[in-house]
């Protein structure tokens, strides 16, 4: 079989001899750029500073007449980029010549291409991408991995389980353009709208587990003072919370970050009059004593969140929707790419508003 195979190749190269000579071994390199101003070129999905990125997908269509996946199209996609590599190859032996390097290092110099998609979908942010990764530097893998690009699809401050359904959506994606089949974009909706909900009832029950973490610092560390930085939730807390809740030590102290509903003084009166009469008095103490009228957000200690939970005080002025739209933001990238626009910055309405 090697025997065969070996014969086989060499035939078929002496049998376009000619062909590889003339065209992709030509002493005729590319000319740069700059040499071709009035040249236009076929706008770029994607494209990277310092890499070459090219798409193999018109000649599997060219071949087959239609978009497939798998062994006949790897074939295809190999050939093509093996063809396009050793090119590549040429050029780079060529300018090394030209510089004067001696003919035994002209090899020297060298590119190597590095991944090969068979899926791969750019986002409407610059650099956000996610694919399969089917090939890496001439390995093919068993099982192709996900490979994504871009912060806000990996969403490292974003809780685990919110990372790990966004790739479940991502590889639902993938997979199934990969074998051929029709996306169900009410698949992607519902999956997204469960995501929304199960947000939504972690709120109600005072669990924090979708909420953003952070910490409150000395007052030393603020330049702007204790009443412009986040050391005034510290103030918040232990004048207004503390007696009833616990928790009087002094920063710095991890918090639960949670996003007010309050927009005007009037959103926090209204809020005044639903809580106890005593926290009344002492939160109404508070903002007239700092000179506030409304409050837009809340830090509470972590201590005590994980101990009794959020108190229900804070939680009937938290802003659930934004909370919920803050976590479900890579989805709605997501969902863009499959031609999906819904939630704008007013969040008017989300997916689990009708799904």
């Amino acid at each position: 079989a090697l025997a065969a195979t070996t014969e086989h190749l060499f035939n078929t190269c002496q049998a376009y001899k000619d062909f590889i000579e003339v065209v992709f071994v030509s002493d005729n390199v590319p000319a740069a750029v700059p040499y071709f101003p009035t040249s236009i070129r076929r706008s770029a999905l994607t494209s990277d500073t310092d890499s070459t990125i090219f798409t193999v997908q018109d000649w599997t269509l060219w071949y087959y007449g239609e978009h497939v996946y798998g062994d006949r199209s790897l074939k295809i996609a190999n050939v093509v980029v093996f063809l396009a590599a050793q090119a590549i190859v040429h050029i780079l032996a060529r300018m090394s010549v030209n510089m004067g390097v001696d003919r035994k290092h002209m090899w020297r110099i060298n590119m190597k291409n590095e991944f090969f998609f068979p899926v791969y979908i750019p986002t409407e942010v610059s650099k956000h991408y996610f694919a399969l990764q089917e090939v890496k530097e001439g390995n093919i893998y068993s099982k192709p991995k996900l490979e994504k690009k871009g912060v806000h699809l990996k969403s490292s401050n974003a809780p685990l389980e919110i990372n790990m359904r966004a790739e479940k959506m991502m590889l639902d994606i993938l997979n199934t353009v990969r074998r051929g089949e029709k996306i169900s974009l009410h698949d992607m909706l519902t999956q997204v709208a469960d995501v929304e909900r199960s947000i939504f009832d972690a709120l109600k029950r005072g669990d924090s587990r979708y909420c953003r973490r952070g910490e409150i610092k000395d007052v030393e560390s603020y330049k702007m003072g204790p009443i412009k930085s986040n050391y005034f939730h510290h103030l918040f807390w232990t004048e207004v919370f503390s007696d009833k809740y616990g928790f009087k030590e002094m920063p710095p102290y991890s918090v639960i970050k949670l996003p007010g509903e309050h927009k005007s003084p009037r959103d926090t009166a209204e809020w005044l009059e639903e809580i106890d009469p005593q926290m009344q008095i002492k939160v109404k103490n508070f903002l007239a004593k700092y000179d506030k009228d409304k409050l837009g957000a809340f830090m509470v200690p972590e201590n005590v969140v994980k101990n009794s939970g959020i108190p229900p005080e804070i939680l009937a002025a938290v802003n659930s929707r934004k909370m919920v739209s803050d976590m479900s933001k890579i989805f709605y990238l997501l969902l863009k790419t499959l031609g999906y626009y819904s939630l704008d910055k007013k969040m008017v309405m989300l997916i689990s508003d009708t799904y």
